[in-house]
């Protein structure tokens, strides 16, 4: 019966050692001497504004470049969507890279509604297993065509 059974001996995992505290107190650290601004405001004020503005300019340059949208008039019934940019610092790999700055122009959705503002919603979304699909017909085609 399991009353009867011998106690087993139940210690912590050996993944979290002194060294892990120490590495996740340093890290903590770290991130609180980075400054990610909040908003175009925090950039303006910043010390490293050229810095946060070249990442900005990346970024519609990048969106230009992809051809993400297409200038049109703006219809009298329409509300514009507000946009705003959200800054993030991307850490480097150690020594090899330096962390980059970056900046990502996010459009506000939320201020839509439903039957007054747009009528039908699309998002593009693409499942693994139809990309492991594409890539193994495309194989297939490639080893056809070579024979």
């Amino acid at each position: 019966m399991t009353r009867d059974r011998t106690r087993r001996d139940i210690r912590p995992p050996a993944r979290f050692s002194y060294a892990d505290l120490v590495y996740t107190a340093l890290i903590a650290a770290q991130d609180l001497k980075t400054f990610e601004p909040d908003s175009y405001v925090d950039v303006m004020v910043s010390e490293h504004r050229e810095k946060w503005l070249e990442a900005m300019k990346d970024e519609m340059k990048s969106l230009a470049i992809n051809k993400t949208w297409i200038l049109v008039e703006k219809p009298k019934t329409q509300k514009l969507v507000e946009c705003i940019s959200l800054y993030k610092i991307k850490e480097g790999l150690f020594d090899q890279d330096p962390p980059r700055v970056k900046s990502r122009l996010v459009a506000k959705g939320y201020t839509q509604r439903k039957g007054i503002d747009f009528t039908e919603i699309f998002s593009l979304v693409v499942k693994f297993k139809t990309i492991r699909v594409i890539l193994a017909l495309a194989a297939c085609l490639n080893l056809e065509l070579e024979n």
